[in-house]
């Protein structure tokens, strides 16, 4: 199912939040009784605000509050209620990826082009979902907005999702697609020296681990990575996870949930843990973070760990966003705006 084919319920209430979402917030938010969230000198957003608020009136479960095949049915119900139609035609194609563990990946190719004669760059997308949750389709809008924004084509990879596979499988597929890419990139009508890796959250994480694994191969390394809200510290508590523990989609028993179900062998493994990993000599990165996320401080150590490593790292914060505004960019004007100048940095980058 792609975002095309939303029921009528959910067009409904996608063009019930956009209808909210023009209104002057501020007064409507009061008339809800809420005042401005102040929270470690930041003020969460008006828009973000109203989401969540809209989430609690209607009881909306968390992510970690249902067994993970319910809880990914939620996820792609949201993405095709927050998502976006991109009016520009997109192509897309998809792919079965064969690894060496004997089974399949798939994956989509987005291109703005296809008949275009000349290789275009490539991200290879590795979706967000605590490594539990979500698919192609739950980021096919997402993937849509960043390949015409951008205009760079897409490779979003399906890997498989804990606990059903559990770590290291997801990994492992994302490292097969990555490397079937290189292999096959003129079947993509990619250039192998315009490769990026990146992705959100938990797919950010990996994004970070195929730059590592690949600079120390010393061949077919990405040239940037473009990190949304990464998870890249595992071994330790940050304070981010205690000021925004809860209320702000993203929960610490979220984080818990979804560590409990990739059962990993320890938080120190430099496969669940990027930071604890080389880190001289990669890709230039982008990393951007959300100001109420749990996941923030440690998306921001790994930065100021790059850059000490020599490593070029740019890190923008968005101070009013919660963890998952990528996916709200269909309803929340501010949440568009901020994915829009984050795809901004990657098309300089692979556009140079």
């Amino acid at each position: 199912m792609t975002l095309a084919v939303r029921s009528k319920k959910e067009i409904k209430e996608h063009r019930i939040i956009q209808a909210l979402m023009q209104l002057p917030l501020g007064p409507l938010l009061r008339v809800f009784r809420q005042k401005p969230i102040i929270v470690d000198n930041q003020t969460l957003h008006s828009e973000m605000q109203m989401i969540l608020l809209l989430r609690k009136l209607k009881k909306s479960p968390g992510m970690g509050d249902r067994p993970p095949e319910v809880s990914r049915k939620y996820l792609l119900r949201d993405a095709r209620v927050h998502g976006i139609t991109v009016a520009r035609d997109i192509h897309t194609e998809d792919f079965e990826i064969p690894t060496s563990e004997g089974h399949s990946v798939k994956a989509r190719l987005y291109q703005l082009d296809k008949s275009a004669k000349t290789t275009q760059p490539l991200l290879v997308f590795l979706h967000g979902g605590g490594f539990v949750l979500g698919d192609l389709e739950t980021y096919d809008h997402v993937c849509r907005f960043i390949c015409n924004q951008a205009d760079v084509s897409i490779l979003s990879v399906d890997y498989r999702l804990a606990p059903e596979h559990p770590f290291p499988h997801g990994l492992n597929d994302s490292i097969a697609a990555y490397r079937w890419a290189i292999a096959n990139a003129d079947r993509l009508n990619a250039d192998p020296k315009r490769f990026a890796v990146g992705g959100d959250s938990a797919g950010a994480n990996f994004a970070t681990q195929i730059a590592q694994i690949t600079t120390d191969e010393g061949k077919d390394r990405p040239i940037y990575q473009w990190l949304i809200y990464p998870t890249t510290d595992r071994s330790k508590a940050y304070p981010s996870a205690t000021l925004f523990a809860d209320g702000f989609f993203l929960r610490t028993k979220d984080v818990h949930y979804f560590t409990d179900h990739y059962q990993t062998p320890s938080k120190h493994d430099v496969r669940v843990s990027p930071i604890k990993g080389q880190l001289s000599g990669l890709p230039q990165a982008l990393i951007v973070t959300a100001g109420f996320d749990p996941l923030r401080d440690e998306g921001e150590a790994y930065a100021r760990a790059l850059e000490s490593a020599g490593s070029k790292v740019e890190l923008v914060r968005f101070p009013g966003m919660i963890h998952g505004f990528m996916n709200l960019i269909g309803i929340s004007p501010a949440a568009r705006k901020n994915l829009s100048q984050a795809t901004k940095y990657l098309k300089d980058a692979m556009h140079a």
